[in-house]
């Protein structure tokens, strides 16, 4: 009943290893070698089963799952394997991001000059400031021209 359940989760896997254009021809390579393990296993198992009945009924159940563990075994360092090689690169794109930003920040930032050029001079601006504040007058009403 389980038999197909890691079949998805090895598709997705093997799918993020080859490039888009590639998948349609990896997926029919895993169709392929799926039905010729089918059909190379009932002929195995088919044979053993009656040269070992009358040893030890089960073998062929034994077999089997020896056969599964071996390719758990497998699965399992080729996982390591990859969670290694996936860790690295996302550090390694993630050195490159940053990189990258802190190029753009560096282009983005106006240098001390570019501030100066860009603010007017306080005579010129307007602004009043503390400096400047002894020179204004109060404005009364008596002051208003008749």
């Amino acid at each position: 009943m389980l038999s197909t359940w890691p079949l998805p989760i090895l598709r997705s896997a093997m799918s993020k290893l080859v490039e888009p254009n590639e998948q349609g021809k990896m997926f029919a390579c895993i169709a392929l070698l799926e039905n010729a393990c089918t059909l190379v296993a009932s002929g195995v198992f088919n044979s053993i089963y009656p040269a070992t009945r009358h040893i030890f009924r089960g073998f062929t159940f034994i077999m089997g799952a020896g056969i599964l563990l071996f390719s758990i075994i497998i699965l399992s360092v080729m996982h390591k394997a990859l969670h290694q090689f996936s860790k690295y690169d996302s550090v390694e794109l993630a050195e490159e991001a940053r990189e990258e930003f802190e190029e753009l920040d560096q282009e983005n930032e106006p240098s001390p000059t570019d501030q100066e050029e860009a603010s007017p001079p306080q005579e010129e601006s307007g602004l009043v400031t503390e400096s400047n504040t002894e020179n204004i007058q109060p404005v009364t009403n008596n002051d208003a021209i008749p």
